[in-house]
């Protein structure tokens, strides 16, 4: 689960490699192309989460991240915009 969040948090590039991505060096970046496939992993691995602990672990407020990777296809990298700690 880990790596699939670390995943959609994007990937930081070299000088050169962001001049020819037209970003800032030293911003992240993520393929759109890449999300559905990440996604898929982030669910797998909650699946396999819980059939390893008691369901009572799983709080609800980790059912966000099922929907993590939709949202990082529709707004990009939700390191700047996600609130989860004050969706209460």
């Amino acid at each position: 689960m880990a790596i699939a969040l670390r995943r959609l948090d994007g990937q930081v590039h070299s000088y050169e490699a962001a001049k020819s991505l037209g970003i800032m060096p030293g911003l992240r970046s993520l393929k759109k192309t890449d999300i559905d496939d990440i996604n898929g992993d982030l669910i797998r691995a909650f699946v396999l989460l819980e059939g390893c602990v008691p369901i009572s672990y799983l709080i609800p407020i980790m059912h966000h991240f099922v929907h993590y990777g939709a949202y990082a296809k529709t707004h990009g990298i939700l390191r700047h915009y996600w609130m989860m700690t004050f969706e209460r």
